[in-house]
Protein backbone atom coordinates (compact mmCIF):
# COMPACT_ATOMS: atom_id res chain seq x y z
CA UNK A 1 0.00 0.00 0.00
CA UNK A 2 1.71 3.36 -0.62
CA UNK A 3 1.87 5.88 1.83
CA UNK A 4 -0.04 8.81 1.57
CA UNK A 5 0.91 12.46 1.91
CA UNK A 6 -0.75 15.36 3.37
CA UNK A 7 0.96 18.66 2.61
CA UNK A 8 2.73 21.08 5.94
CA UNK A 9 3.77 17.25 7.17
CA UNK A 10 6.92 17.13 5.96
CA UNK A 11 8.39 14.90 8.81
CA UNK A 12 5.42 12.78 9.05
CA UNK A 13 5.01 12.28 5.24
CA UNK A 14 9.03 10.90 5.62
CA UNK A 15 7.95 8.27 8.43
CA UNK A 16 4.82 6.91 6.23
CA UNK A 17 7.00 6.62 3.86
CA UNK A 18 9.93 5.23 4.91
CA UNK A 19 6.86 2.64 6.82
CA UNK A 20 5.68 1.86 3.43
CA UNK A 21 8.71 0.37 2.09
CA UNK A 22 9.95 -1.54 5.01
CA UNK A 23 7.53 -2.68 6.94
CA UNK A 24 6.45 -6.31 6.19
CA UNK A 25 2.84 -6.70 5.22
CA UNK A 26 1.62 -8.80 7.53
CA UNK A 27 2.41 -5.96 9.98
CA UNK A 28 0.04 -3.45 8.56
CA UNK A 29 -3.19 -2.24 10.41
CA UNK A 30 -5.74 -0.32 8.77
CA UNK A 31 -5.82 3.22 9.75
CA UNK A 32 -7.08 5.83 7.11
CA UNK A 33 -5.30 8.68 8.77
CA UNK A 34 -1.88 6.97 8.76
CA UNK A 35 -1.00 9.46 11.49
CA UNK A 36 2.13 9.66 12.96
CA UNK A 37 1.78 10.36 16.56
CA UNK A 38 5.05 11.80 18.45
CA UNK A 39 3.10 11.94 22.24
CA UNK A 40 0.07 11.37 23.94
CA UNK A 41 -2.03 13.08 27.49
CA UNK A 42 -5.47 12.57 28.24
CA UNK A 43 -7.49 12.43 25.48
CA UNK A 44 -5.20 14.00 22.81
CA UNK A 45 -2.56 12.64 20.89
CA UNK A 46 0.03 15.18 18.60
CA UNK A 47 1.88 14.81 15.52
CA UNK A 48 5.50 15.40 14.59
CA UNK A 49 4.20 18.99 13.26
CA UNK A 50 2.65 19.50 16.95
CA UNK A 51 -1.04 19.59 15.56
CA UNK A 52 -3.15 18.44 18.31
CA UNK A 53 -6.11 15.76 17.77
CA UNK A 54 -8.58 14.36 19.73
CA UNK A 55 -8.26 10.43 20.66
CA UNK A 56 -11.24 8.24 18.96
CA UNK A 57 -9.45 5.42 18.35
CA UNK A 58 -8.89 3.85 21.62
CA UNK A 59 -10.81 1.27 23.89
CA UNK A 60 -13.53 1.85 26.20
CA UNK A 61 -10.85 2.35 29.28
CA UNK A 62 -8.55 4.24 27.55
CA UNK A 63 -11.55 6.66 26.13
CA UNK A 64 -12.77 7.01 29.60
CA UNK A 65 -9.39 7.30 31.68
CA UNK A 66 -7.21 8.55 29.63
CA UNK A 67 -3.59 7.34 29.12
CA UNK A 68 -2.89 5.90 32.24
CA UNK A 69 -3.88 8.75 34.77
CA UNK A 70 -1.86 8.88 38.19
CA UNK A 71 -4.49 9.01 40.22
CA UNK A 72 -7.42 7.00 39.25
CA UNK A 73 -4.84 4.12 39.41
CA UNK A 74 -3.66 5.11 42.65
CA UNK A 75 -7.63 4.64 43.55
CA UNK A 76 -7.71 1.15 41.74
CA UNK A 77 -4.09 -0.19 43.93
CA UNK A 78 -5.83 1.34 46.97
CA UNK A 79 -9.20 -0.24 46.43
CA UNK A 80 -7.76 -3.74 45.19
CA UNK A 81 -5.08 -3.62 48.11
CA UNK A 82 -2.26 -3.56 45.77
CA UNK A 83 1.46 -2.59 46.62
CA UNK A 84 2.73 0.00 44.44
Amino acid sequence: MPAIEFSGEDVSNATRQSLATTEPASLRTFTPSQAVLVRSAGCFHWTAEGRRLYDYSSGVLVANLGHNPARWTHRLFSYMGWDR
